[in-house]
């Protein structure tokens, strides 16, 4: 949904923005706002991938798992993948971002590291490696980031009644 806002009037109603252009709130899950609402108390928080690296070519990388956002270090692979499928939606609908290049001076990374999912993603990798010695991605790796929310979620946000 494009954000027809210039200059605080709306291009759709040529007035005030009366609400046209923002997310119609029920357009989002429970677990979305709920997501939001963590956002309103912690605007930024870290987020990792998990990237499969190359020992035999600097230039071969495969991003295996992303954006991945852990509650506690205990989190399942399918706790991480349902909390992906969340944060992928709230970015296309442009209430947050995701950026790998962008680290928190604060955040905790270590938990990421140490984490349950993080475990098994490394022993997968290594045992693709040790049954498939040709096989390229061989080095687990762990990028780290941060999401946050857009001015257009904080719009959103002031608008749900979470």
């Amino acid at each position: 949904m494009e954000n027809n806002k210039q200059g605080g009037a709306c291009k759709t109603c040529a007035e005030k923005c009366g609400g046209c252009c923002r997310i119609n709130a029920g357009a989002l899950t429970m677990e979305e706002k709920q997501f939001l609402g963590l956002l309103a108390v912690t605007p930024f928080l870290p987020v990792c991938r998990f990237v499969m690296k190359s020992t035999k070519s600097a230039h071969l990388e495969m991003v295996a798992l992303a954006p991945v956002y852990l509650n506690t270090q205990e989190d399942s692979l399918e706790d991480v993948k349902k909390t992906k499928t969340l944060l992928l939606s709230l970015a296309g609908y442009g209430l947050i971002t995701l950026d790998y290049d962008i680290l928190l001076k604060n955040g905790d990374y270590a938990a990421y590291e140490k984490s349950k999912v993080y475990a098994y993603f490394k022993q997968t990798v290594c045992e693709g490696k040790r049954d498939r010695p040709d096989f390229l991605f061989d080095t687990p790796a762990l990028e780290t980031g941060s999401l946050a929310l857009t001015g257009r979620g904080q719009e959103t946000l002031e608008h749900l009644s979470i």
